[in-house]
This record gives C-alpha cells, sequence and structure tokens, in this order.
C-alpha cells in the first residue's frame, strides 16, 4: 500500500511540475519555418502568456498588433490552444522545452520562445 502511494504522489508531482514549466510570461523569439526562414519579424513586446488556470494570451505586434486569447491543455507534448480571439478556432502544436527555451510547431512552422525573468 505504501508504495503504491508512494507511486501516487510520484505521478502527481511529477505531472505538476511538468505543466508549470510551460506555465509562465515568454517572449517570442522567432517565427520560422522548417528551413529556418523567418515567416514574422517579432519584437520585443510580442509575448504569450500561459497561465496555471488554463488561461492563454498573446500579442504579436507584426502581425498588425493581433491580441490572441483562449484556454490552453497540454498531454504528453501535444499543447492545444482554444482560442477565443481573435476568433473561435482550436490550434494543436507539438511542444518542446529546453531549460528557459519553448518550441512550438505547427505543421511547418516553428514559434521560438525564451521565459521572461521573473516568471513562473
Amino acid at each position: 500500500m505504501r508504495k503504491h502511494l508512494l507511486a501516487l504522489f510520484f505521478l502527481i508531482s511529477t505531472t505538476h511540475f511538468y505543466a508549470q514549466e510551460i506555465t509562465g510570461s515568454w517572449k517570442f523569439k522567432s517565427i520560422t519555418n522548417d528551413s529556418g526562414d523567418t515567416l514574422i519579424n517579432v519584437s520585443e513586446v510580442d509575448e504569450m502568456n500561459i497561465q496555471s488556470d488554463g488561461i492563454l494570451k498573446y500579442g504579436l505586434k507584426a502581425k498588425d498588433s493581433l491580441f490572441a486569447q483562449g484556454t490552453w491543455t497540454k498531454t504528453e507534448n501535444l499543447l492545444c490552444f482554444n482560442y477565443i480571439l481573435p476568433r473561435d478556432t482550436i490550434r494543436l502544436y507539438t511542444i518542446e522545452i529546453n531549460g528557459n527555451e519553448l518550441t512550438l510547431n505547427e505543421s511547418d512552422v516553428n514559434y521560438s520562445f525564451f521565459k521572461k525573468e521573473n516568471s513562473t
């Protein structure tokens, strides 16, 4: 029984820790295709916020000051964004986290971010 409780605790704490890695404020680093060509030039003000309560918000100045908002869920290496703004749509991304760097991939498009200082 004790081993089962310990295994359950480890599973819950690992899942919670992994989910926390993605939450916080992320600055856009680049938006490129798989060949490395820049698709959209990002600016210093472009940022994505992934909140622990499941809320997602981001702004992208280079796309006519686009503001997007919705909810997010994560399953293994897949991240699902359910947007309510600018329009109701669902997008699915593969995710890779390496320290303070985050990469989201959708088809041939790579969205690269770095975690903003003092962000959790």
